[in-house]
């Protein structure tokens, strides 16, 4: 017998993450894989006026981080249009730190 397609065990995710962990800034930098993308998402958040340290602690930073990622992620799609797989990565990794910072 199988599950339905709707069953509670579709919506596990690929890395379980322990009770009470954030997004933090390592992975950030595990989601941007590429040097360009990397260099480019690290200028805007600095930019910001943020540091590495601030994502534990301050919103105004994991909102900066979310435009850095949704920035990079841009700017592969338009230029690097067949990196598809890193585009994919920093989407996931946005789109997991959007649903911390505006739940």
């Amino acid at each position: 017998m199988t599950a339905p397609a709707t069953s509670m065990f579709s919506a596990i995710p690929d890395r379980p993450r322990a009770v009470g962990t954030r997004f933090g800034w390592s992975d950030v930098l595990r989601a941007l894989e590429g040097d360009e993308a990397r260099a480019r998402a690290l200028q805007h958040y600095r930019t910001a006026g943020f540091t590495p340290d601030d994502m534990a602690r301050s919103r105004g930073a994991r909102e900066a981080a979310v435009d850095a990622l949704c920035r990079a992620e841009d700017w592969l799609e338009i230029a690097h249009p067949g990196r598809r797989r890193e585009r994919d990565v920093l989407r996931d990794a946005r789109r997991r730190l959007e649903v911390e910072v505006w739940p």
